[in-house]
């Protein structure tokens, strides 16, 4: 498929595949609500990374690292430590 602009409306779609490879210049993702399950590896490779939360931000692991080469900073009212 080849096209200047694509425009579907689907129900639902199902897609079975070995490998997806995407490459775009820039993606752009709106849902009200999204779920995604990996059972091994998952992995964000970037130059940068920002993720803003309106209300909650919740990190729950068996065992959390984070690491900085420089500077940490935590910013906020009450930093309550275990």
């Amino acid at each position: 498929l080849t096209a200047d602009t694509l425009h579907s409306t689907v129900h639902r779609v199902f897609q079975r595949v070995d490998v997806l490879e995407v490459a775009a210049g820039r993606v752009v993702e709106r849902a009200r609500e999204t779920y995604r399950e990996v059972e091994e590896l998952a992995q964000l490779r970037a130059g940068r990374i920002r993720q803003v939360a309106e209300r909650t931000f919740h990190v729950l692991g068996a065992r959390t690292l984070l690491k900085a080469f420089k500077d940490v900073k935590i910013k906020g009212d009450t930093i309550y430590l275990g």
